[in-house]
């Protein structure tokens, strides 16, 4: 079960996605990977990184995508070939016939295969392998290389957050479907009360919930006088008069005459 922070210290993710977009978090997930040189999460980014370049070459330029897809490959396989017992020739041959994609530069061409020689003759050479990591790759794959790569991610993510912002309220109106379907479904994405009063106590812990509000404190007043309005009672109509008695006139009894008069 994820646990709940306190109103100070960093926030479970349940509540922080509730704050920052997905994207958001993918960006920060590749560039915490990357400076913490978490090499065992690098496959995950070179599949993002592959995707998005591949969708929108523009996003960077050639060169510097090949340095970083091959970058991140090459230490991913570095790191299979430095584990203690036999590697995973198999894993690092798989990963080998990936970095054939991007022969489309003669610099690139040369440095991808003059690397894919290096692995197959460590995979073939114990005592190579073993002078390898002790003094060439210190030098080649150090301190340097790892900064160029995070240089090479900020600059993707940067170009990222540009091409696709994070939309305010009104923009974000406008791409929503009015379909009662897909308005009705974006109430699944509600979240759960508990998250959202984590993230709640967090903010007001950091006195964010004291910022003074962006509407008059009079709006919404008329909500308040129309619960209040109480109309006048309606008075009963006046009773209706009876109607006048109606006076008959009698008239006096018909007489019968005789024949004979």
């Amino acid at each position: 079960m994820e646990k709940r922070s306190d109103t100070t210290g960093a926030l479970p993710l349940s509540s922080l996605r509730l704050m920052a977009s997905p994207l958001q978090l993918t960006y920060s997930y590749i560039w915490q990977v990357i400076r913490q040189r978490n090499v065992k999460q690098y496959a995950k980014v070179e599949e993002f990184v592959t995707m998005v370049t591949q969708t929108v070459p523009d996003l960077i330029s050639f060169k510097q995508t090949a340095q970083l897809v091959l970058g991140l490959r090459a230490r991913i396989i570095l790191d299979l070939l430095q584990k203690d017992g036999p590697p995973d020739s198999k894993a690092i041959q798989t990963l080998i016939n990936k970095l054939k994609v991007l022969a489309k530069d003669p610099e690139v061409e040369k440095s991808q295969t003059n690397f894919m020689v290096l692995v197959q003759n460590l995979l073939k050479n114990p005592a190579e392998k073993k002078r390898f990591f002790q003094e060439v790759f210190p030098v080649q794959y150090g301190t340097k290389f790892d900064v160029a790569l995070q240089a090479l991610t900020a600059g993707l993510v940067c170009k990222l957050e540009q091409v696709l912002p994070v939309p305010n309220l009104s923009q974000l109106g406008s791409m929503l479907s009015a379909q009662p379907s897909e308005l009705g479904a974006c109430g699944g994405f509600i979240p759960d009360s508990r998250d959202l009063k984590t993230l709640l106590l967090h903010q007001q812990a950091k006195g964010l919930l004291g910022i003074k509000a962006t509407i008059s404190s009079s709006v919404g007043n008329c909500v308040l006088s129309s619960l209040a309005f109480r109309p006048k009672p309606v008075e009963p109509p006046p009773p209706t008069p009876p109607p006048p008695l109606l006076h008959h006139r009698r008239h006096p009894p018909k007489t019968c005459r005789s024949n004979n008069q």
